[in-house]
């Protein structure tokens, strides 16, 4: 992970709290029977969701040099939370004002989709990081008599 300016960090946190709470909202959206708010209450959240991925994402767009620089996959994950702005946003709209939930699964499978990425990534970093075995025992043992 590149070292960036303590905004980004706190963006990559809300990107991390959306990704969990993503999940959640999956559980309760198809895990469970729904009222009409609740449904509209998953549908708003999926909406913020796809905003904040496809903002989140926005901000890491290279500059005019680096473009070449990125993956094919940050590219592919960037239309994919453009897509799940604009889905969501269909689907939301079609719940309000039609009271239908046809494009439902195809905002919940983005959303999966993206939650996914997201969390893969973040478990990648974490497994790159090397730290030395007496740290981790330090940590471990700080953690567990707390």
């Amino acid at each position: 992970m590149n070292k960036k300016n303590p905004d980004s960090i706190l963006n990559d946190s809300y990107a991390f709290i959306v990704s969990i709470t993503a999940l959640v909202a999956l559980v309760l959206d198809y895990g469970y029977s729904k009222s009409y708010w609740m449904h509209l209450g998953t549908d708003i959240f999926y909406l913020l969701s796809g905003l904040i991925f496809f903002h989140y994402f926005l901000k890491q767009f290279p500059k005019n040099r680096d473009i070449k620089n990125k993956p094919l996959g940050y590219y592919i994950v960037l239309l994919l939370t453009a897509i799940l702005a604009v889905i969501s946003l269909l689907n939301t709209a079609n719940f309000l004002f039609n009271n239908s939930t046809d494009l439902n699964i195809y905002t919940a499978g983005l959303v999966f989709i993206l939650t996914i990425f997201d969390l893969s990534d973040r478990l990648y970093r974490l497994d790159r990081q090397t730290l030395h075995p007496a740290l981790v025992f330090a940590l471990v043992s700080l953690c567990s008599s707390a």
